[in-house]
């Protein structure tokens, strides 16, 4: 901001520090900037002014929304995106047919495939290559991280399921061991044993 013009200053825009060069026209203009400026740096974005004064092809992008550009700089500002990035992974999936009781609790990878008609409960996460099939109720309180649920089937309260087949009529309970069968099962409480 210290070498920013007043007019500068005044512009509504931001540079979001993202650039798509060409490598061979790039590597010719570093040689060319400078650090000539109050910070007696080299800047990026002076790149740009070297490419235009030689007549190359120069755009900017623009963004309708500005959380596509936030930048990270601590893990505050992480949490502020991942928020965001899980909202939106929620509202697609309610708007193709999951229901997800509470969105704020609900916590869901980009990775993980969920079909419609599927009922999240409060403090659901779901990580991983986790695959559910329709009609299926998870939770509440539920972890499922790689796991393959069956549709129709009901991972009951408190679970924490990692690589894990449900099958269409399995209640987990509190830990399902790796790999059960795609059968039908119910899970002891803490041991993870078969009943």
């Amino acid at each position: 901001e210290k070498d920013a013009t007043d007019e500068e200053k005044q512009t509504l825009e931001i540079n979001s520090g993202v650039y798509i060069f060409a490598v061979k026209e790039l590597k010719s203009a570093l040689t060319k900037i400078s650090t000539a400026n109050a910070q007696k740096e080299e800047y990026l974005t002076d790149v740009i002014a070297v490419l235009r004064g030689e007549g190359k092809k120069v755009g900017a992008f623009l963004v309708d929304d500005h959380a596509e550009v936030w930048g990270i700089n601590d893990r505050a500002q992480l949490s502020t995106c991942a928020f965001v990035m899980n909202a939106r992974i929620c509202d697609a999936l309610m708007r193709s047919g999951v229901t997800i009781v509470d969105p704020m609790s609900t916590w869901i990878d980009l990775s993980a495939e969920i079909d419609i008609d599927v009922r999240l409960e409060p403090g659901t996460a779901i990580k991983g290559a986790t695959k559910i099939g329709a009609s299926a109720v998870i939770g509440p309180r539920t972890t499922l991280i790689d796991c393959t649920v069956a549709s129709g089937a009901r991972c009951a309260p408190a679970a924490r399921c990692p690589s894990c087949r449900h099958g269409p009529a399995t209640v987990a309970g509190r830990r399902l061991r790796r790999a059960a069968p795609r059968r039908s099962t119910r899970c002891a409480g803490r041991t993870g044993r078969r009943q």
